[in-house]
């Protein structure tokens, strides 16, 4: 019933068209069956699955799945004009919006496992580079002649490379370095959203990768006691005023 009095709606009303009827009431007074903008929206319908899920709350369980507190539970959802509109009227309409949260607007099969598919290539993906990064680095300390970049990898000549590793990368072992890498994922967890939207390649074939041989260098406690120490306090102290990343790939 329900699907079919949308269908009916849809079939014979006429929407509102500023260029057409010029405002709200010629349009009601020319047309026969005029239409409301919209039904419902996404928040009507999860408050009305909250309502009608309300006459099975109490506030003596241990857990709280829906997103307010018991206080508001009561205060609410509990009052007596709900309970009215559960006694009276609101349950077939109720059950309705359940579907429709249900069903609706859940993932089909079909979607869900292209979903889990197109994740498990992006896990690989990342996976994959940052096991690369990690088999090539080797944490060095000491002086050694070489320009260090952003992240504190040193670029050796080749006759400096120890063993002739002329493939390793070497990642400096130092306070700044520590203090590069601690910025970068603070970075990343401000960024993420905006990066998803403008730069979402080079979110996922750069940055996630780097986050996590970072994560991983970090887990493993790979750097010095001291480096580690002394790169978190620096860190502390200027991390208000270091430098924005990712501005070009954010248009900024």
């Amino acid at each position: 019933m329900f699907l079919d009095s949308i269908i009916a709606l849809l079939n014979f009303g006429e929407r509102y068209d500023y260029n057409i009827h010029k405002s709200i009431e010629n349009y009601r007074a020319q047309v026969n069956f005029p239409m409301k903008k919209a039904y419902f929206s996404l928040t009507a319908i999860k408050n009305s699955s909250v309502h009608a899920r309300s006459d099975l709350f109490t506030p003596t369980q241990l857990l709280n799945y829906h997103s307010h507190s018991n206080g508001t539970e009561r205060k609410s959802y509990l009052s007596p004009q709900n309970e009215e509109w559960i006694n009276n009227c609101g349950r077939i309409t109720r059950a309705v919006m359940q579907d429709l949260l249900v069903n609706l607007y859940r993932a089909s099969d079909k979607e869900q496992k292209l979903f889990n598919n197109e994740f498990i290539k992006a896990s690989v993906t990342i996976d994959i580079k940052r096991d690369e990064v990690l088999s090539r680095m080797k944490l060095v300390t000491g002086k050694l002649n070489g320009k260090i970049d952003d992240f504190g990898f040193i670029d050796l000549t080749k006759s400096s490379e120890p063993n002739g590793q002329h493939n390793a990368i070497y990642l400096v072992d130092t306070p700044e370095t520590v203090m590069k890498l601690k910025h970068y994922l603070n970075e990343v967890s401000i960024k993420h959203r905006s990066l998803t939207d403008n730069a979402p390649e080079f979110l996922l074939f750069t940055v996630l990768p780097t986050v996590e041989w970072i994560e991983n260098v970090f887990d493993k406690k790979s750097f010095s006691k001291k480096s580690m120490t002394e790169g978190l306090e620096i860190y502390k102290r200027y991390k208000d005023i270091l430098p924005p990343l990712f501005s070009a790939q954010m248009g900024s």
